[in-house]
């Protein structure tokens, strides 16, 4: 068995941000309680270099990088996975529902609810992101939270 702590690579966009909201804080906190401890290494990756970023703990690495493409996904389907290989990490965690259909660390997701599937007024046409991409993406995970 490894001494090193398990690297933890992280979907951070909901740090990203002005001001943090629902699944930032429980992300926040997530962080921020098991950081200390020295058993996980946590890597913050988020894409918005023009906003804040909310750092629960000094020794949380943090990179914050854009990727161009964002009508297709790229950072999250292609830049996310990679800077998590490049980091070496044990995991991946995607704590906002969305995650990459890529995953070359194991990959876990929390979807906290349905609210994207739910059809709106006037909506007619699949959206091939979320009834396509996602659900598939959601067979390759390690796990589901």
């Amino acid at each position: 068995m490894s001494d090193r702590p398990l690297r933890v690579a992280v979907d951070a966009r909901a740090l990203n941000t002005d001001h943090i909201r629902g699944i930032g804080k429980s992300l926040y906190e997530l962080v921020r309680r098991t950081a200390t401890g020295g058993a996980l290494e946590w890597h913050l990756f988020a894409d918005r270099p023009d906003r804040p970023m909310h750092v629960p703990n000094r020794s949380c690495e943090v990179k914050v990088f854009d990727t161009r493409g964002h009508r297709v996904h790229a950072w999250e389907q292609w830049s996310l996975p990679h800077a998590a290989r490049e980091s070496d990490a044990d995991v991946l965690h995607a704590p906002a529902t969305s995650m990459p259909w890529w995953q070359p660390v194991p990959t876990v997701v929390t979807i906290h609810d349905t609210i994207p599937w739910q059809k709106r007024d006037g909506e007619t046409k699949p959206d091939w992101y979320r009834d396509w991409l996602l659900p598939a993406a959601y067979r390759r995970a390690a796990a589901i939270i």
